[in-house]
């Protein structure tokens, strides 16, 4: 069974959901996507272990200002504390219960925000190709450029400088660090495309003008000194090639205590949509069901 609709946020935005499986589920995984700015059709993958067999559903939402959800009248309403209260508007609004949540990229940080306030209302957490620290993400970004061909490196540092970040030169050469450590995927998926072809204000609010340059009000976000206090059963997942570096992933598992951590081999960012997808949602699968 799919269900689609709206529900309200406390600020009365219309926040577009999705749920899948069946209509009596005795357990829910609530997905949350990243970005923000897109839609939730990236963890639609994930929909097909909700079934009447194993009683679990599927749900998901587009968050303020992507997909098919209202865009913030007020614009200072693009923060990870704001938006941990939609995930709550959503969870009461469909009356989910105690859910495992599941966070992909900048949705495991919206994971972390939530579970470290709402914890009495999460089964399980997944965490998936994200940190508990931006300020780690963005070192090991930098990190990552380096390691790229000397004339890409240099194409890229000479338009940041400038903060010419629509130079075709500059877009060319962030392809190439995108094909790398983003999506692996060959083709490169056209629903990755068509996403961040639509990016607008909550994605340059939360991160900045790419998936790589670091400029939105969530570039001091640190939570590292209070994951060790989180209880909920946790798995992280990450990609050897991903935007997060698996030294700050076990980082995480070692303060997330009981934590299991999952290390993708092939894999870089969006993980749904490279090679070893049916790895992460059978691994999503038993963890959630046990």
């Amino acid at each position: 069974m799919e269900q689609t609709g709206y529900v309200q946020t406390r600020e009365r935005h219309n926040l577009f959901y999705r749920r899948i499986g069946p209509a009596n589920p005795k357990r829910t995984l609530f997905c949350l996507h990243g970005g923000p700015g897109v839609s939730h059709d990236n963890l639609l993958p994930l929909s097909s272990i909700a079934t009447e067999q194993n009683s679990l559903e599927f749900v998901s939402y587009d968050q303020l200002g992507g997909g098919r959800s209202d865009n913030a009248r007020d614009k200072t309403l693009y923060n990870l504390q704001s938006f941990r209260e939609h995930v709550e508007d959503v969870r009461q609004g469909l009356d989910l219960g105690k859910v495992c949540l599941l966070g992909q990229s900048m949705g495991g940080a919206l994971c972390f925000e939530y579970v470290l306030k709402y914890p009495d209302n999460v089964e399980k957490m997944i965490i998936s190709n994200s940190g508990a620290s931006i300020p780690d993400v963005v070192r090991h970004m930098q990190r990552m450029k380096k390691q790229l061909p000397r004339p890409v490196f240099e194409t890229l540092e000479k338009y940041e400088k400038t903060e010419d970040y629509t130079n075709p030169e500059y877009q060319k050469a962030m392809m190439v660090m995108y094909r790398e450590h983003l999506c692996r995927a060959d083709p490169y998926p056209k629903q990755l495309e068509a996403a961040f072809a639509k990016l607008g204000e909550a994605y340059y609010a939360f991160w900045g003008p790419n998936e790589f340059v670091c400029t939105g009000n969530t570039r001091d976000w640190n939570v590292m000194d209070q994951i060790g206090r989180i209880e909920v059963p946790t798995l992280i997942i990450v990609g050897r090639y991903d935007e997060v570096s698996v030294e700050h992933a076990e980082a995480c598992h070692r303060l997330i205590k009981g934590s299991k951590l999952l290390i993708l081999e092939k894999s870089s960012h969006v993980n749904l949509l490279e090679e070893e997808a049916d790895k992460v949602i059978q691994t999503v699968k038993d963890f959630v069901l046990v």
